[in-house]
């Protein structure tokens, strides 16, 4: 089955915080457009008036957490599973993600959340190797100063490719 694109981010408006035990799964939800705050500095307070303020579903295995939030009606989700894969598929099944790669480019940082633009390989020659240099020509950087990741779409796009083809496989079986 071949991996679906969809280009339009306005279906992408679910929006997430997620704690500490699913630090791996908020890079996910962000590589698939989804708004996701991850801070490690976070405590539960924190994230329980971000959460309820922010209208986000809060990811998390901690009991105690989740009877706090649930008592300010803040949407909680377990998405336990063994690997990544399992661990989207249930949360697509309680909330509707779309476990789709963007049509262009991620358009959330992996790393800070915050959105990308294109940038033009001229202007990022000095920040990448040789290498990419050579076998790429489509670069996007991160907005947010503080991080200035830089992306392009090498061998891990087809890796979250592969992926999401096995999370399609888990849906349809």
């Amino acid at each position: 089955m071949k991996v679906k694109n969809i280009s339009n981010e306005s279906l992408r408006n679910q929006k997430f915080i997620v704690d500490k035990m699913y630090r791996k799964l908020s890079r996910w939800l962000r590589i698939l457009g989804y708004d996701t705050i991850f801070d490690p500095l976070l405590n539960d307070s924190d994230i329980l008036a971000l959460a309820s303020s922010e209208e986000r579903f809060l990811l998390t295995r901690d009991e105690d957490l989740e009877q706090k939030a649930r008592k300010l009606k803040v949407k909680t989700i377990n998405a336990d599973g063994k690997t990544i894969e399992e661990r989207l598929v249930k949360l697509q099944k309680q909330t509707g993600i779309e476990l789709t790669l963007p049509s262009e480019i991620l358009s959330r940082c992996s790393i800070c959340n915050s959105k990308i633009v294109s940038i033009s390989k001229e202007e990022i020659l000095e920040r990448i190797l040789d290498g990419t240099e050579k076998q790429f020509d489509a670069f996007w950087i991160c907005t947010n100063d503080n991080c200035k990741q830089i992306f392009w779409k090498g061998h891990h796009w087809e890796e979250i490719a592969n992926s999401l083809k096995i999370c399609q496989e888990l849906i349809d079986s």
